[in-house]
């Protein structure tokens, strides 16, 4: 295989699998992205080719021992588009006949374009939120980071729920549950599987600023699982628990 990479070729495939809401036989190895930089340069093309807004980012392999134990020195991040932004109480459209994962996070939003640390004023609010991940990779566990990365981190769509207290994070991961159909399926993780959430923004803005990218003002940045992610399949109702803020969704099947 040549040394050259062309981002365009991954790009392509990955986009007609997100228009057509359907899995790939997956990126052959001469498409393949093999490093961190190559993963985001398919992502960004990916991102090109959608066509729709960014209105936020989301991250992965957010607490301290996921991305360590990716043999990582920082967590990983993908776009949030705007047609995949929703609100609590929303129905929410995943694919069908397959799963999807669920992660409750500590979605930032914030208050001014980012300077190259994170400063008080930065953000204007801080919300709970789910983070629906669906793969348009098969076997998305074993298709390695840049190829997780190129498809936009796996990330399907998230949901904004209420606002909560920035300086309460950790009892809110103490008590957080989450419920399918009123039953709980989660609870909150605990230790460095947590997420430091003003740390992971910083690797973010770091991240940004190294591709010449800026973190913009109302954007909305999903910072990592606060607990156990599971998979689910539609139609359902998720909900929180614990957490003093209202947060629900319904999942529906794609047509």
């Amino acid at each position: 295989m040549s040394d050259s990479f062309d981002p365009d070729r991954a790009a392509e495939g990955l986009a007609n699998a997100w228009r057509a809401g359907a899995q790939p036989a997956g990126l052959r190895a001469d498409v393949r992205p093999r490093s961190l930089a190559e993963g985001y340069d398919v992502q960004d093309r990916l991102i090109a080719l959608l066509g729709h807004a960014v209105v936020g980012w989301k991250i992965g392999l957010a607490g301290r021992n996921f991305y360590r134990g990716a043999g990582l020195s920082r967590p990983i991040f993908g776009r949030i588009l705007a047609p995949r932004r929703h609100v609590s109480g929303e129905d929410v459209i995943v694919p069908r006949d397959a799963s999807v994962t669920i992660e409750l996070e500590i979605a930032l939003v914030l208050a001014c374009d980012a300077g190259p640390v994170v400063t008080p004023d930065l953000i204007e609010s801080a919300h709970i939120g789910f983070e629906i991940v669906s793969s348009r990779l098969p076997d998305r566990q074993s298709i390695g980071v840049p190829a997780t990365i190129a498809d936009n981190c796996v990330s399907h769509a998230v949901v904004l729920g209420q606002t909560v207290d920035l300086d309460a994070i950790g009892d809110i991961a103490a008590h957080a549950g989450v419920t399918v159909d009123g039953h709980l399926r989660a609870r909150g993780l605990r230790g460095d599987d947590l997420p430091d959430t003003l740390a992971v923004l910083g690797h973010l803005i770091a991240h940004l600023r190294e591709r010449g990218q800026v973190l913009r003002r109302g954007g909305a940045v999903f910072t990592g699982t606060l607990t156990q992610p599971f998979d689910v399949a539609a139609p359902c109702e998720l909900a929180v628990t614990g957490t003093g803020s209202a947060l629900r969704c319904r999942l529906v099947p794609a047509p």
